[in-house]
């Protein structure tokens, strides 16, 4: 076997390795599954933003058609912003949900269940409910790219936090007779408040150790 051969053969069993490792194929799959939501936002933010340089002649070819674009753009603004904030605004929410999705299923978990309990997850440690005087308000800085990281990382730990309890038999059980979209839910209570125990207790170790919550952490480090 030649050096091309061995090169080939060892790029082979990495490719097949990443593949076939349940974390990573769902990560991939992930991202390729929010991608339509990324080429969305993308557009809005085109249409929202003329390339218009500050010396350009608005009288010229370029500029006449430029400050069509422009006009345009502030007509179609609040679309815009509205598409924007949809797709790529929440882009790590998006994330959360299809990783944890296709991740439960490699794991044979009711993946409905085991999402929906990531997503709980996500929002309690990156966007945490605050008041402003008596109203309600969910914070959105981790909820688009910034936190995709924090996203990732919510998925894979719980699901595999759950796929461990329920191995172990650690959930409600109800009798056969129940049908299974009825049982789903009770199943799914104890890895649900497992999971948030778990990230909120090392959320609040983290503000009080480092002075801030999980997702800026997770930025800092990368």
């Amino acid at each position: 076997m030649n050096t091309q051969e061995r090169m080939n053969n060892f790029l082979g069993k990495i490719a097949t390795f990443f593949n076939t490792q349940p974390h990573i194929s769902a990560i991939k799959d992930g991202i390729v599954t929010v991608t339509p939501f990324t080429i969305i936002g993308g557009i809005a933010l085109v249409i929202a933003n003329p390339p218009i340089p500050e010396n350009m002649d608005m009288t010229s070819f370029m500029g006449t058609i430029l400050g069509g674009w422009k006009k345009i753009a502030e007509a179609l603004s609040e679309y815009t912003a509205l598409a924007n904030s949809l797709t790529l605004g929440i882009l790590s929410v998006y994330l959360t949900f299809t990783i944890a999705y296709l991740l439960a299923g490699k794991r044979k978990l009711n993946q409905l269940t085991t999402s929906i309990g990531a997503l709980m997850v996500f929002f309690a440690i990156a966007a945490p409910v605050t008041g402003f005087d008596g109203t309600n308000a969910i914070p959105v800085s981790y909820l688009d790219a910034k936190g995709m990281f924090t996203a990732i990382l919510v998925a894979c730990v719980t699901v595999e936090v759950t796929n461990f309890l329920m191995k172990k038999n650690i959930h409600i059980k109800l009798p056969e007779a129940v049908p299974p979209m009825v049982a789903a839910p009770f199943e799914a209570l104890i890895p649900f408040v497992a999971n948030l125990v778990l990230f909120m207790g090392i959320d609040a170790i983290c503000q009080s150790v480092f002075k801030m919550q999980i997702p800026a952490l997770i930025m800092q480090i990368f």
